[in-house]
């Protein structure tokens, strides 16, 4: 929520959205909407799965705007304008991938969020370009990335070898760390100094295969802290995933100012230029991803430089001193009536 005074200061604050049974009740819709055969009822359904129950204490003239991601929000006021955020409309194959709903029923969803919102905040400029072309939206659309903090790590990691990289994802086989570990497995062999850590819930027919490699060493849980710690001991951070929304891991890394490669569809190639911060490659290619990172490895100048400048690109489009002054610039605007 938020204030917004005559000095044109912003004052947030966090209403209760009873999320641990909005959360629950969520996953019985969604679970509906993925038996259902009639289009119509899913799309009801997944509307119902997405509207979040919040309570706003006092008046609802206390209140200039509402923030809501992800689900909209019930029980406001409808005087009261919202600026609904959404990563973004992904290609196709995420939501086959990845959803109880196909891709028509997300624009479907789009499309009856922008009657009611006042602006629909998008995340990425190729989020909100699939959106254009795809979605009539009745609401306007603003592109900012979201407020990412740098959690610092509790401890410094000792550095074992020359060039350690990361992997770190939760759907091991959609963010393609097979293809990670089988590219490590074939450099490897011609480079003796780098190492794989992997956080994943891996599957068993890979975790067979690094068993006995020394060099490639997984954990299936870690706290924030010890990612934070493992990403700010990484040269390299690979994820070549094969559909994605956002990428919130690999922005973690550039803070971190872990060189990246990951695959070259939206939304992270916008996240990744080749031979600036890293490389992107074909997801699912890998030949390509081997000869990237042995280009990588082989050459450790390019790769401090490629460090040195996700870093940069961190600081300069997702750093909070840079997203911030764009949030207020545009809840400023709501509240005088934009648009």
């Amino acid at each position: 929520m938020l204030t917004a005074g005559t000095d044109s200061s912003i004052e947030y604050s966090l209403v209760d959205s009873r999320l641990q049974l909005l959360r629950e009740v969520q996953k019985v819709f969604l679970r509906l909407a993925s038996r259902v055969g009639s289009t119509r009822l899913r799309r009801e359904l997944f509307w119902l799965a997405r509207h979040a129950p919040v309570s706003l204490t006092g008046r609802d003239g206390d209140y200039d705007a509402v923030l809501s991601h992800i689900n909209y929000p019930a029980m406001v006021d409808p005087r009261t304008p919202v600026v609904w955020s959404s990563q973004g409309l992904s290609p196709p194959d995420y939501y086959a991938a990845t959803g109880p709903v196909s891709y028509e029923d997300v624009i479907a969803h789009y499309e009856r969020v922008s009657e009611k919102a006042k602006v629909l905040l998008i995340w990425t400029e190729s989020g909100a370009e699939e959106l254009r072309r795809h979605a009539h939206l009745s609401a306007p659309i603003v592109v900012i990335p979201p407020v990412l903090d740098t959690i610092m790590p509790d401890e410094t990691l000792p550095r074992e070898y020359d060039v350690h990289m990361l992997f770190a994802g939760r759907d091991a086989k959609r963010k393609g760390l097979h293809e990670v570990v089988a590219a490590f497995k074939r450099i490897s062999k011609r480079y003796d100094n780098c190492v794989l850590d992997i956080v994943s819930a891996v599957p068993p027919d890979i975790q067979a295969e690094i068993r006995n490699d020394a060099r490639i060493r997984w954990r299936r849980d870690v706290s924030d802290s010890a990612l934070a710690a493992l990403m700010a001991r990484a040269d390299l951070m690979a994820l070549p995933t094969r559909a994605e929304t956002f990428g919130y891991v690999l922005i973690e890394a550039m803070a971190h100012g872990c060189a990246l490669i990951t695959t070259d569809a939206p939304p992270m190639n916008s996240l990744v230029t080749s031979g600036f911060n890293g490389h992107v490659v074909p997801a699912g290619d890998c030949e390509a991803l081997t000869g990237r990172l042995e280009h990588m490895l082989g050459d450790p100048g390019t790769l401090m430089e490629m460090k040195r400048n996700s870093k940069l690109r961190y600081d300069e489009t997702f750093a909070p001193q840079v997203v911030l002054p764009q949030y207020h610039r545009l809840f400023e605007a709501v509240v005088s009536g934009y648009p």
